[in-house]
């Protein structure tokens, strides 16, 4: 369900991309980080007093490490930690924004995101798993036998939050250069997992991870801010 919406989102904010091309005033191009989550390249285009945004990243080094020490301060079993200590090693982060220009001079922004991250573990130890999966067998699942020795985990969280930021001119007499600084916090609304067995996915197994991690983390901790520092150059439109 979350992916279909995803796609739909994705779709129509191109296809909105596409139809407000002809009223667009400024297109820009942004490079920035935000702690702790992810360094990212953004495709901004200005209709009158709106900002829309697509933002593509990654989560690595440094970042990556923060976010695992950060989750070790939360109570929930120790089988869910590791799992999340793994799957944090790297990420790609994309988000889509729409924000509202206000202030004198149009320096303040706020608005929505919707942030899809896909998420994918390196190395998955067995034994967090044969953990995690062990009241699984209550429903006669055995997703896990002594003749496992391969298991490929991906996760793709979904999130809504907000942004406000502030944009400073860099070079007095030249618009094009702008720095802008920026707070979001996000709300994680839904989760896809993807368990690989010995090669083998089933959609059983995905659902049980999913109801696993979202009941021990993503539901109870769902909740996480950002800081922003960003460089976007302007690219202003013909007249």
């Amino acid at each position: 369900m979350m992916n279909n919406l995803a796609k739909f989102i994705c779709f129509s904010f191109i296809s909105f991309l596409f139809f407000s091309k002809a009223s667009a005033q400024d297109y820009s191009i942004t490079i920035g980080t935000e702690f702790p989550y992810q360094h990212y390249l953004g495709f901004n285009l200005k209709v009158k007093d709106l900002d829309i945004s697509l933002r593509t990243g990654i989560l690595t080094d440094p970042y990556s490490d923060i976010l695992i020490d950060a989750l070790s301060i939360y109570d929930y079993p120790e089988e869910i930690l590791d799992l999340l200590k793994a799957t944090y090693e790297f990420g790609w982060m994309n988000s889509i924004g729409v924000y509202k220009r206000f202030g004198k001079r149009k320096q303040w922004y706020v608005g929505p995101e919707f942030k899809i991250d896909y998420l994918n573990a390196e190395t998955t130890p067995v034994e967090i798993f044969e953990t995690l999966y062990e009241d699984a067998r209550v429903r006669n699942l055995e997703i896990i036998d002594e003749n496992t020795t391969d298991i490929d985990f991906g996760l793709t969280t979904f999130a809504f939050g907000i942004r406000v930021g502030r944009t400073f001119q860099l070079v007095k007499d030249n618009p094009r250069h702008l720095l802008n600084a920026e707070f979001a916090i996000y709300r994680y609304i839904s989760i896809n997992s993807k368990v690989t067995v010995d090669g083998n996915n089933s959609g059983i197994v995905d659902a049980i991870t999913d109801e696993l991690l979202w009941q021990d983390f993503f539901g109870p901790y769902g909740q996480f801010p950002v800081l922003g520092i960003s460089y976007t150059y302007l690219f202003s439109k013909k007249k």
